[in-house]
């Protein structure tokens, strides 16, 4: 990469991180967040190195496009999902129309400067009902739920306007620090244990999934910055049980009690993981980092930010 970078979503927690991880390597790197799920306090270290700039604007503000144009940056990257918990059960169509609506202005205001647009997409919510394990890029998304099938028409949107100047990096469950209680099952169940009440996790215990520590899907997103097109799937490849998760993060926490489980607000599958062979060849890249080593790293993070 070279110039300036712009990171929409930047105060969330994928999106902090990979600030930190762009500040760090010499970026000049704007956020923009208009702070509804993200937090400032994220971006605090990032901040204090320097060469962070900061627009609490929203996509869907007027001034949008033109504060990105006025930036010029030659990487957008686009981390925000969906929002809808339910995965747009209760509003299917306003859920397709809004997504849709934000990534194509996104696309427009990319093209505007003739940047290259980095997206960052749930694998569960892109490719939830996709047979045959593990998944690869050419398989063709079958989403589980509006939300899903919002982003997958939002991509082929940015694939018709944007030609090369785009990937998608299509990613396990990411789990870190920074992580809010009510978005990730990980960080709500920590807060319980340290407080030595039963957690409750939404999900299945016995259901599968490709878990993948922030630091990893940072190095992917940062890497995509320079190559590939397309959607290119991060994951470790490895599917790990609800329950295993959970038990190495009460091992952390020293927790001995019961763990309740209920059902996710969004169906998912029983076994979901994504072969990382075509990052490694296009990007790069592998993961690094096992659940055993980044469950206990994520829970020191939730530990430390709780203290501060």
């Amino acid at each position: 990469m070279s110039g300036r970078i712009a990171v929409l979503g930047g105060a969330g927690f994928l999106g902090s991180h990979l600030v930190d991880r762009l500040v760090a390597d010499g970026r000049n790197v704007l956020v923009v967040d208009d702070l509804s799920t993200g937090r400032l306090e994220n971006l605090a270290t990032a901040r204090r190195r320097g060469g962070v700039g900061f627009h609490s604007l929203s996509v869907d503000q007027s001034g949008f496009g033109a504060a990105l144009v006025r930036f010029a940056p030659s990487v957008v990257y686009l981390l925000a999902d969906p929002d809808a918990a339910d995965g747009g059960a209760g509003d299917p169509v306003g859920t397709v129309t809004r997504h849709v609506a934000r990534v194509a202005a996104i696309a427009e205001a990319s093209r505007s400067c003739d940047a290259r647009l980095v997206v960052a997409a749930r694998g569960l919510d892109l490719d939830g009902a996709v047979a045959g394990q593990p998944l690869r890029e050419r398989q063709r998304p079958h989403p589980l739920h509006p939300r899903g099938a919002a982003l997958y028409s939002a991509l082929r949107y940015v694939e018709a306007r944007l030609g090369r100047q785009w990937c998608a990096l299509v990613t396990g469950t990411v789990y870190g620090g920074r992580q809010r209680e009510e978005d990730a099952v990980l960080p709500a169940a920590v807060g319980d244990m340290l407080h030595r009440r039963t957690p409750t996790v939404a999900g299945d215990p016995d259901a599968s999934h490709d878990w993948l520590y922030v630091d990893d899907a940072v190095d992917a997103l940062a890497r995509a910055g320079d190559t590939g097109t397309g959607l290119v799937n991060v994951g470790t490849g490895i599917a790990t049980p609800l329950a295993e998760v959970v038990g190495l993060a009460a091992d952390a926490c020293s927790y001995l009690g019961k763990v309740a489980y209920t059902s996710p607000a969004a169906p998912e599958p029983a076994e979901f993981r994504l072969d990382p062979t075509h990052a490694g060849s296009i990007l790069g890249w592998q993961p690094y980092t096992t659940v055993r080593d980044g469950v206990p790293a994520a829970v020191t993070a939730i530990v430390e930010a709780r203290i501060r």
